[in-house]
């Protein structure tokens, strides 16, 4: 990681807890270190709101995130619609 000389690491902390007792201190040293302490984040919303508080973006984070819900839901509406048809559709 000195390597690559980042400006800041983000991680979840249980996955330095992992690590031993030692890891948060070793990569606060190599940079400014946030860690989520979240046990509930599963979900792209989560991580994404957490990764934009830490560099101040939040409004934006929400502004995607809205922007994804209505996307998928134009979507469900019309491949309901289709459905109701009798059309088939395969999502890959």
């Amino acid at each position: 990681m000195l390597n690559l000389d980042p400006d800041l690491i983000v991680g979840r902390a249980r996955d330095v807890e992992w690590f031993g007792d030692n890891a948060l201190s070793s990569l606060q040293a190599v940079a400014p270190t946030a860690l989520s302490a979240s046990e509930d984040d599963t979900d792209w919303q989560t991580r994404l709101r957490f990764l934009a508080e830490v560099v101040g973006e939040e409004e934006r984070a929400e502004e995607l995130i809205n922007s994804f819900e209505t996307r998928l839901q134009e979507f469900r509406d019309a491949y309901a619609a289709r459905s109701a048809e009798g059309e088939d559709a395969t999502i890959a």
